[in-house]
């Protein structure tokens, strides 16, 4: 078995809402039962398809993880070296969208889900904001805080963004400290202004 660690811990991006992302390797699945239930879990076969396939997941995983514990040694990312070319980039970046585009209308409507939807929000930008950063540079930006790290920048208020991402951890992992305040108007119409300008971009980079 090989343990990593990944997502924000290794980023120095932790906060009062951060999980430890944890990934077990293994040869094969049998011994998952004895593993935390928030631990993520893959195959060594598993794995190195994720790679051949060049997911977004396994650009996430060459770029960030660390290992922390190896039965015999080895490195099982590092040996698998860079995975294979993001394909299925443009698809996946238009389902995003269309997540995007959905809650954005859920909300205009007076969506009874709020928290959800603002969660989900926060979830769809920064997708986006990392299948953009692909086509923009070599090594995507997985940040919590890809949208205002890309080419176009979200010109949505921080502390705005601060509190779609709360919703996202309230409507996932339950209740967490502080306000969790609804967006104006003008902000979802912020927000799907930098849908279309990242539509039209990514686009133009095919």
């Amino acid at each position: 078995m090989w343990l990593y660690i990944f997502g924000s811990v290794v980023r120095g991006e932790l906060d009062r809402q951060s999980d430890v992302d944890m990934l077990a390797v293994l040869e094969d699945k049998s011994a998952q039962g004895s593993l935390p239930n928030t631990f993520l879990v893959y195959s060594k076969m598993e794995l190195t398809e994720c790679f051949e396939r060049g997911d977004l997941f396994s650009h996430h995983l060459a770029a960030e993880s660390r290992l922390v514990y190896s039965f015999d040694g080895s490195d099982v990312i590092r040996e698998l070296g860079m995975p294979a070319p993001y394909q299925t980039s443009a698809d996946d970046f238009e389902c995003f969208c269309d997540i995007l585009e959905e809650a954005l209308r859920q909300l205009r409507s007076g969506s009874n889900c709020s928290v959800f939807e603002h969660g989900l929000l926060y979830m769809a930008l920064r997708d986006v904001a990392m299948i953009l950063s692909y086509r923009e540079r070599e090594r995507p930006i997985f940040s919590k805080y890809a949208p205002y790290r890309v080419d176009p920048k979200l010109k949505l208020d921080l502390a705005k963004y601060e509190s779609i991402k709360s919703c996202r951890a309230a409507s996932t992992r339950g209740p967490v400290a502080g306000e969790l305040k609804a967006l104006s108007r003008d902000d979802l119409n912020t927000i799907d202004d930098w849908v279309r300008s990242s539509r039209r971009v990514f686009c133009e980079r095919l």
